[in-house]
């Protein structure tokens, strides 16, 4: 049987079939394989081709992306709102009042300007607000002003400015160039 040759040199049929893989050419099906110790004495010398294999690294080079995360801090310089709020007490009220009466300046930018009443009313209520106080700018008549306060400002000057707190149920003006605060109604 054939099948029973081939299997017999199986080292014979690994160099054949290692060179028909590597390209030596087509083996013809009918293809008789010599055995070396069956050989006749005819044949000096039978070649047996052979095929020589080397193996090539080759190496592959992956780039890898990462992600670099950079932390900067900068300053930011933001108004934060106040939470305005009114005055507890009476006595709250006057020691913040003795308190801007000491440091009171009004800031005007022309050294000509005339500065009276109004300046004074808002000067106080822009630095109660900075404070977080609820202080409201007030323009009262002479008349009602003299007959609340104890300095009397003269007839001939209709309209004052004053300031407004409150405090509880109880609303209270307040001269902002003196100082002097009154009591001037009740809310309920």
């Amino acid at each position: 049987m054939r099948f029973k040759k081939v299997a017999e040199c199986a080292a014979g049929i690994g160099i054949i079939t290692a060179a028909y893989a590597a390209g030596a050419g087509v083996i013809p099906l009918d293809f008789n394989l010599i055995i070396p110790g069956k050989a006749s004495a005819a044949i000096d010398h039978v070649v047996v081709p052979t095929v020589e294999v080397k193996l090539i690294e080759t190496s592959t080079v992956e780039y890898i992306e990462e992600t670099i995360v950079e932390t900067k801090y900068i300053d930011v310089v933001r108004e934060v709102p106040t939470k305005l709020r009114n005055f507890k007490s009476f006595d709250e009220l006057r020691a913040w009042l003795t308190r801007q009466n000491r440091i009171l300046t009004v800031r005007f930018t022309d050294d000509t300007a005339v500065i009276d009443c109004d300046d004074y009313a808002l000067e106080i209520q822009t630095r109660a607000i900075t404070e977080g106080y609820i202080v409201s700018f007030q323009i009262i008549d002479i008349k009602q002003y003299n007959e609340m306060f104890t300095v009397q400002l003269p007839e001939s000057q209709s309209l004052h400015a004053i300031n407004l707190a409150l405090i509880e149920n109880s609303v209270y003006y307040f001269e902002p160039q003196t100082g002097e605060i009154v009591h001037a109604a009740c809310i309920d």
